[in-house]
């Protein structure tokens, strides 16, 4: 009868097997045919090896029984080409041979390939026992092959998706190493241009010439370290270059701000009184240079507010910075009595590109990347409307003793 193979048992039923029967005598194979359907296999026929090298390669019987006394391509030459081809390689050969005797056959026949014999004349429960055994050898290697190949497609499905998780990771690092210290040379190239803008064709005080050649210092920097990322990603699997990372420190709040105040003083002197005030003692753990930025664009966007108010018929601005402890945290409040803001637009100040600004006086950055860096230092940056006009813009950060 034909072999059962195990299998799952939500497994679709397998259908009969099929055996190739390859004699050039009908009547041997009228009898092969009879035996084997009885014992419910498929059966097909070639009466020369031609043929059956042709059957065996389009149908892909799971057996074939083949006789060695052929005319033409006898039963040897017909085993070693199907073993030489490797669509039929897997395909187990049971050979027929006229005697037992001829053991010289038999190792012939096995060492081109085939998995068995049988002697003929043949008895039926000797030939469906080896072809029993073959076809359930073969199915059992079709299973194999069938899971090994899923296991693979896993592989493969998983290989793929680390990779895809690996280059997000990636991606993020790169996008962490690179947008810091380009915002902070962005900010520094703002205050730059806010600088230059304001003070065409006037001289700058010695305060100021120094404020700005820090700054020029730290943009340097920052520059360094996009180039340092670059040139890591050109070498990767090589050893990662050092990198001037700037380090968190213990900040005096009221020294930085005097600081960023100080960039920007001379250009707003014309429009404002800016004046600063800080308690002695506020600290926070950051690097000096991200707190610096997010000053100078409060400062920044006051002056823009204080301009427009003057434009408009307005006496001379004020614009009041002050530094105080509360509690667990540090506030750095700037206050303007510029034009403030209109209707809806506190919502949208965090928004990338939005602004309240006339063309050409800002690309709505600042306070983007201002509440961004806040962020990213453990902070917040809450901007609020005065009454009745102007804004009080208020950076809060962890408090350190």
């Amino acid at each position: 009868m034909p072999p059962e193979t195990a299998a799952p048992t939500d497994a679709p039923p397998e259908l009969p097997a099929r055996v190739l029967c390859v004699d050039d005598t009908p009547t041997n194979l009228d009898v092969l045919d009879a035996v084997l359907r009885a014992a419910g296999y498929e059966v097909l026929r070639a009466p020369n090896g031609g043929d059956a090298l042709r059957i065996a390669r389009t149908e892909r019987p799971d057996a074939i029984l083949l006789d060695v006394m052929m005319p033409g391509l006898d039963g040897f030459a017909v085993c070693r080409l199907l073993k030489a081809d490797p669509h039929t390689a897997d395909i187990p050969v049971v050979l027929l041979t006229a005697s037992a005797g001829n053991q010289d056959d038999v190792v012939r026949g096995l060492e081109l390939g085939a998995a068995d014999y049988v002697t003929k004349p043949f008895r039926r429960p000797v030939l469906l026992a080896r072809v029993s055994a073959m076809v359930a050898l073969r199915r059992d290697l079709q299973h194999r092959s069938a899971r090994l190949a899923a296991a693979e497609a896993d592989r493969l499905a998983l290989v793929r998706t680390e990779k895809r998780e690996a280059l997000a990771l990636l991606a993020a690092g790169l996008s962490h190493e690179i947008n810091n210290p380009a915002t902070a040379v962005l900010a520094s190239l703002d205050t730059l241009v806010f600088t230059v803008r304001r003070l065409a064709g006037k001289p700058l005080d010695p305060e100021a010439i120094a404020s700005l050649e820090e700054l020029c210092k730290e943009g340097a920097t920052s520059l360094r370290r996009i180039v340092d990322v670059v040139r890591d990603l050109s070498s990767l699997g090589d050893r990662p270059s050092p990198r001037a990372e700037p380090r968190p420190s213990l900040l005096d709040l009221g020294e930085v701000v005097s600081l960023a105040a100080g960039l920007v003083r001379q250009a707003v002197g014309e429009v404002a009184e800016l004046t600063v005030s800080a308690a002695p003692g506020v600290y926070t753990l950051a690097v000096r240079s991200d707190v610096v930025h997010i000053v100078v664009a409060l400062l920044r966007n006051a002056a823009d507010a204080v301009t427009a108010a003057r434009e408009a018929g307005g006496p001379r601005g004020t614009i009041h910075v002050d530094v105080a402890a509360e509690g667990p945290v540090a506030r750095v409040t700037v206050e303007d009595d510029g034009v403030g803001l209109p209707a809806g637009a506190l919502a949208r100040l965090a928004d990338p590109y939005f602004t309240t600004k006339a063309t050409g006086r800002g690309r709505g950055m600042g306070l983007a990347v201002a509440s961004q860096t806040a962020a990213s230092l453990g902070g917040e940056l809450r901007v609020e409307a005065r009454d009745p006009r102007g804004v009080v813009a208020t950076l809060s950060l962890p408090r350190r003793e």
